[in-house]
């Protein structure tokens, strides 16, 4: 099973019934802590094993955790983008389920890599940054460039600022509030210019952006998927 379900089920319990509620289920069921990446394969078993202790600590029926888990899943998908992908792939969210079902047997048919190249899927996400180690904006989407067309290529904090969570605009640090909804501040280009200015005026904000951060394995970088506030 594609390991963005088990993501989808973790913010669901975790914002329903508390964090302790999945650490727990997670630890009766894998017996330790679940690191999950979004594009690696996990069993189905073990995320019904996941479900069925939820069930058991809340006393909620199984059918109506995974109803309401259907209902998160599809919100989800459809905020980050996937109905587009979907559409470029020929599929309807049926569809999808079906190929999900056969996901153990052959876990290519879920692999969005393998229908689409890294630039074709990130350009269906149209807030996106992706960022390597040395903060700079290797990739951005399509609406941030219609904001400001200079940020490809620029150090993250020359077009950027952190306004939650409270962080240093490091790799490190980032990464270490994965888990932290984040909201940037897209600063005006003239921002960016104005220390080699003699004013002294501040940024001068653009917009801002509410999202999450994700650490993408295969690329080592980091990935911001957000929407504007």
């Amino acid at each position: 099973m594609y390991g963005v379900l088990f993501e989808v089920l973790r913010r669901y319990v975790e914002s329903t019934f508390g964090e302790t509620v999945w650490s727990a289920a997670v630890e009766v069921t894998n017996g330790q802590p679940l690191e999950i990446q979004t594009r690696q394969n996990y069993s189905t078993r073990l995320l019904t094993r996941i479900v069925s202790a939820v069930s058991e600590f809340i006393g909620l029926p199984e059918e109506d955790i995974y109803y309401e888990f259907g209902i998160t899943t599809v919100q989800y998908l459809t905020d980050n983008g996937f109905r587009s992908i979907l559409q470029v792939l020929g599929l309807s969210w049926i569809e999808l389920i079906e190929k999900d079902s056969r996901f153990d047997q052959n876990p290519s048919l879920l692999d969005v890599s393998a229908y689409v190249s890294e630039k074709q899927f990130l350009g269906l996400l149209p807030f996106h940054l992706l960022l390597t180690k040395d903060m700079t904006i290797r990739r951005a989407g399509p609406s941030y460039l219609c904001l400001r067309k200079d940020i490809l290529g620029q150090e993250f904090t020359k077009c950027f600022q952190i306004a939650k969570p409270k962080t240093n605009p490091t790799f490190d640090e980032i990464y270490a509030n994965r888990f932290t909804t984040f909201e940037l501040v897209l600063l005006d280009q003239s921002s960016s210019k104005s220390k080699s200015s003699k004013r002294t005026t501040g940024p001068q904000e653009k917009c801002r952006f509410k999202g999450e951060i994700s650490f993408v394995e295969e690329w080592d970088m980091l990935l911001f998927m957000g929407s504007p506030l």
